[in-house]
């Protein structure tokens, strides 16, 4: 098997679209490729980088818009563009029934349920005619991850999860709590300010030992990042898009 590798496909908060909306890929040569959040800027870039036909599995882990905003054009891409219907389509992960109703009823349902079957005639699609929906916080892509969803807090009354991968991924989502993990890879979101919804820059600098800042990769970058020197305070440093991580172990 090929080697495990982990691309950037944006970096930024849902308020600094200059490094797209935080996602990332991960993928070998076993021909699945497993896409984790996809905001509104992502389509595009994969679009771009030519990655669009090769995404076979998706994670969600929370249904802000710079999170899910791209699924519509994914989903509307690949059914129409790439005819990956019925068991080509794209396999979606989710954490809960929850969170796949209110995907489907509170943020995709307007724009893709009026869509047509394989001849052509109407059809009213629902969320299983684009994806082919898992409900579970634990699965497995054969041949190239397994994958752990972990509650983590947000916003008040927000579902919302991080993921282990492997268990030598970390990737925090969006969240107010410091990191707990051993994992070899940390990617930890940030704000640049206290309070809100997102862990300050600050807390982590004060709070993390200096063993876990050197494994820790910091993503969901906002504005004025730049005026921080996140390798001078011993992190490992910020996440830009295009980024590649070798995720296999020698």
């Amino acid at each position: 098997m090929g080697k495990k590798i982990l691309e950037w496909i944006g970096s930024g908060s849902g308020l600094n679209p200059v490094l797209g909306n935080t996602s990332f890929l991960i993928g070998n040569d076993s021909k699945r490729n497993f896409l984790v959040d996809c905001g509104s800027t992502v389509p595009l870039e994969l679009i771009k980088s030519k990655e669009i036909g090769d995404v076979t599995d998706i994670v969600i882990t929370h249904l802000h818009a710079d999170h899910i905003g791209g699924l519509e054009g994914l989903g509307f891409m690949n059914y129409f563009a790439l005819n990956r219907r019925g068991d080509n389509r794209p396999n979606l992960y989710l954490a809960s029934k929850r969170m796949a109703y209110d995907l489907w009823n509170h943020a995709l349902k307007a724009g893709m349920i009026h869509s047509e079957g394989e001849g052509g005639e109407y059809m009213k699609a629902d969320l299983e005619s684009y994806f082919n929906v898992h409900i579970g916080k634990r699965f497995s892509i054969p041949g190239l991850i397994d994958a752990e969803l972990f509650e983590t807090p947000h916003v008040p009354h927000l579902e919302c999860y991080g993921i282990y991968i492997d268990s030598d991924i970390f990737y925090s989502g969006d969240t107010t709590q410091m990191p707990e993990t051993d994992a070899q890879f940390i990617f930890q979101d940030c704000q640049f300010f206290d309070g809100g919804a997102h862990i300050s820059y600050d807390r982590l600098n004060r709070k993390m030992s200096s063993e876990m800042k050197a494994r820790t990769h910091l993503v969901h970058l906002g504005m004025g990042y730049e005026s921080k020197n996140p390798v001078a305070d011993g992190f490992a440093g910020f996440v830009k898009p295009g980024d590649k991580f070798v995720l296999d172990k020698d």
